[in-house]
C-alpha cells in the first residue's frame, strides 16, 4: 500500500493581505480623483479665460482695423456673457450683437469696475477696465489698460502672473 504525504501549500493571499491591498488603492484613488477634480476646474477657469481673451481680441482688432469703435457690455450673474453691441445690453439673450457666454457653470464672473469695455480704432486704445472670473481653482483677472493692452494675473493660478503689481484701473 501506498502512503502519501500531505504538503501544505498555501495558494493565493490571505485575507489580511487583500484587505490591505485594496487599502492602499483605494487612498491611492481617492487622493487622485480629488486632484484630477481641481485639475479640472482649473482647466474650465483657463478655458472660460482664453475664449474671453480670444474674444475681446477679436474684437480689439475690428476696431483698429475699421477705425470705429467697439463696445463690449459685460453681464453679470450665474450665467454671465460678454456682448458686442452699440447699445446697452443688459441681459444675455438681449439684441443682436455678436457674444461669448460662459462656457461652464462653474465659472462665475466674480467682479468688474464697469459694465462695459471699449475699444477705440483711433490709436488702437482702450478704456481702462478690470474682471475677475472665479471657480472652486481660484480666480483669474483680466486688465485692460488704456493703451489697449489685455493682461491676465492671479493671485491663486501659479501658471499666471501674479496680479501683486498690477494696478487695475
Amino acid at each position: 500500500m501506498m502512503e502519501y504525504e500531505c504538503i501544505h501549500q498555501k495558494n493565493g493571499f490571505t485575507l489580511l493581505e487583500l484587505l490591505i491591498a485594496m487599502l492602499i488603492i483605494s487612498i491611492s484613488l481617492s487622493w487622485g480623483l480629488y486632484h484630477w477634480g481641481k485639475y479640472q476646474h482649473r482647466l474650465h477657469l483657463q478655458s472660460a479665460v482664453n475664449n474671453v481673451l480670444s474674444f475681446m481680441e477679436r474684437e480689439q482688432i475690428q476696431a483698429n482695423y475699421l477705425n470705429q469703435d467697439r463696445t463690449l457690455w459685460l453681464i453679470n450673474g450665474q450665467f454671465w456673457c460678454l456682448v458686442s453691441s452699440v447699445i446697452q445690453i443688459s441681459d444675455c439673450n438681449e439684441g443682436d450683437g455678436i457674444r461669448v457666454y460662459s462656457p461652464y457653470d462653474d465659472v462665475l464672473l466674480v467682479s468688474s469696475t464697469t459694465d462695459r469695455i471699449d475699444f477705440y480704432g483711433v490709436r488702437n486704445t482702450a478704456m481702462p477696465a478690470s474682471f475677475t472670473l472665479a471657480n472652486s481653482a481660484g480666480e483669474i483677472s483680466v486688465i485692460i489698460s488704456r493703451r489697449g493692452r489685455i493682461r491676465t494675473c492671479s493671485n491663486t493660478i501659479s501658471q499666471l502672473p501674479n496680479c501683486e503689481g498690477i494696478k487695475k484701473p
